[in-house]
This record gives structure tokens, sequence and C-alpha cells, in this order.
């Protein structure tokens, strides 16, 4: 029977050796992880916004100048991407601009660290078009929290081949080697891109190399087969319910249609049907069709022909928001294979800023 008394423990100075020695690793043990839970405040699978068109539910973007933006109170950010390897991404951090080349695989990257605490931006951009592969935002960390962020009011569509695409915008030379193009493509560097930093306005590229309206250059889909995908390489998609409304639409197509002095037959019922297809999805949309700046004088005096008989009978017919934009600019220097270089986009941008300024009234950024 018990005696209601406590039980004595006797503890030998063995034992009280070796619980002297468990406290301290214990100690240890509590500082480590208060240590990494402070570095670690918030981590999220969901970006503060996306950036372009991306697969949300599958986190994927792949579209040239697609990404995503982080935006967080705090000192440091962290993200973990997935990616074929081929790919590469320009980081803005605050305004401060940088090259993130992808690894294969998923990897942790440290995009800002040591930051003054407080409010900060950090965009993600793809580089490089679909042709390399998706990239996927698997997740962010930072030391302080995430916060939303709001799109711009000023929202900008491009549909558009190798040139929107910014391939071979980098080369040093115009002779450079076909499978060097994602080493010098770069999104960020064309007229459309500049366009929408000068104008604070949100950008989503659909462009493509090699693709045209009527033919590709590598026999595959021409672009009304791919401008409804959520990824280039998605193998089928719908009008995509999620896409804003545009409050202007840049249709830059025909370099490959009429290049080296080809001449579809069914380019203008082809042209026609894609901008058909474009009124229908935005009805209050400017458009402008576009044509500029690599073919040579008779293709140029061909494919401009053709674009603008297809605007001035749609005009006629009624679709009063369509214009013909005439991107054709003296060049200087080149690109990879006879692409535009940074000047030559940068002159592309000034034609388009100013346009859009006159017809839209958008004089400063919002």
């Amino acid at each position: 029977m018990g005696t209601g008394r406590p039980t004595k423990i006797s503890i030998s100075n063995r034992d009280r050796f070796s619980l002297m020695g468990i406290f301290p690793c214990l100690y240890a043990s509590l500082l480590l992880l208060i240590s990494v839970q402070s570095a670690i405040a918030e981590e999220v699978s969901a970006p503060s916004r996306w950036i372009g068109r991306v697969a949300e539910d599958r986190r994927e973007f792949g579209w040239p100048g697609s990404g995503l933006e982080m935006v967080f109170r705090g000192t440091s950010l962290k993200l973990r991407l997935e990616d074929s390897g081929n790919n590469s991404a320009m980081l803005d951090v605050d305004g401060r601009v940088s090259r993130l080349d992808l690894a294969k695989g998923s990897k942790l990257y440290v995009v800002a660290d040591g930051l003054p605490n407080g409010q900060h931006s950090v965009r993600l951009t793809r580089r490089t078009e679909g042709l390399f592969g998706n990239t996927r935002f698997l997740s962010a960390e930072t030391d302080g929290s995430f916060l939303q962020s709001r799109p711009s009011p000023r929202r900008l569509l491009v549909v558009g081949d190798s040139i929107s695409a910014g391939y071979g915008v980098e080369a040093k030379t115009k002779g450079c080697k076909p499978d060097a193009n994602a080493e010098t493509e770069n999104q960020y560097l064309t007229y459309e891109a500049i366009t929408g930093r000068t104008l604070g306005a949100d950008v989503t590229t659909l462009a493509k190399s090699g693709i045209g309206v009527s033919r590709a250059n590598d026999d595959g889909e021409v672009m009304a087969g791919l401008i409804d995908r959520l990824t280039p390489t998605d193998k089928n998609g719908s009008p995509p319910s999620g896409d804003p409304d545009y409050q202007a639409i840049i249709v830059n197509l025909g370099t490959n249609d009429f290049g080296s002095g080809l001449r579809p037959p069914t380019f203008v019922k082809d042209y026609a049907a894609l901008l058909s297809k474009l009124r229908t999805e935005h009805p209050d949309a400017l458009i402008y069709a576009a044509l500029g700046p690599m073919l040579s004088d008779p293709d140029f005096a061909a494919g401009e022909a053709a674009v603008k008989a297809v605007v001035d009978s749609r005009i006629a017919a009624g679709d009063t928001h369509l214009h013909y934009l005439r991107l054709r600019v003296a060049v200087g220097s080149y690109g990879c294979n006879w692409h535009p270089s940074p000047p030559t986009h940068a002159a592309m941008a000034q034609i388009l800023t100013d346009r859009l300024r006159k017809d839209l009234n958008w004089s400063a950024a919002p």
C-alpha cells in the first residue's frame, strides 16, 4: 500500500555530470531553432503577383518576359525555382537589374540579402523564350513577411516572332550560331519591354522565333495555334479566362511570312482571321498591326501592302480601333542573324511609345 509520501530519487555524481552535459546541448539546439525561425519568418508557394501569361495552377511560365513579383517587408529573399537549365532571367531588386542564369532542376536562389529592413520589390522575368523549356516557381522565403502587389492599370499585349522575343539582341556580331540564341536572347531589351517601362505598363509577350501568320520556319504551328496557350510548350489551349483587359495590342508578325521572297497565298485571309479573333476577345482594345524592321525593301513592300490591305478592309467594315504601325527604322548595327540590336529596339520603342502616348493619352507613368 502507498504511504502518500513522495518517492526519494537518488542521483549519483555520474548522473549529475550526464545531466549537466545535456543542458548545454538542449540550449544550443534551442538557439539554432530560434535562429532558423528568425531567418525564415515566412515561406509561401505563390508570388505576390504573376507577370505576363503563366500557368498558375502549375506555377509554370514559359513565354518571354513572363515571371513573377515578390513584395516583402524584411531584409532578404530566396526563391526556389525549377528549370531545364537552359534559361536565364532578369532580376530587378528595387530597380537594380541583373542577370540570373537558372540551373537544371530545383534550386534555392538567394536573390536579395542584407537589404535595409523595410518594404522591397523583386521582379523575376524570363530573358528567354519557350523553346528552352518552362520555369516553375516552387516557393519563396523571407526573414520578414510577404505583401500583395497590384498590377499596373496600363496593360499591353504583344503578339510576335523572334523580334518581340529578343532573339540575338545581345550578340556582338550578326554571324553567331543559331544555338547561341539562349545566351544572347533578352526580352528585357526589346521594344515592347522598353515601352512598358517607359509608360509604366504591364506587358504580356506571346512570341516565338521563326513563327508567322501563314507559315513557320520550322514547318511547325503558326501563331493561331499558339496564341491561346498558357505556356508555349502546352499541347493545346483555349482563350485564357484570366487574361486582363488590354488597352492596346501590338501584332508584329509577317517577317517570317515574307522574308527571302516568300509570298504566302493565304496571308491576307489568315491575318484577317487573327485580327478578328483578337477583336472578339478584346472588343475595346486598340490594335496595332505592325511590321518591321528586318525585311529587305521588296519583301517589306509586299508585307506592308498585305497588312495594310487587311487593316483597311477591317476599318471599312467598322473596326475603328485598328491601326497600321510602321516599325521600320534605320539599322546601324545587328544582333544574331541580322536581328535588331539594342539601338534598333530602342528606336522601335520610341515609335511605339509616342503612338501610345498620343492614342491613349498616356503622358507619364501612373
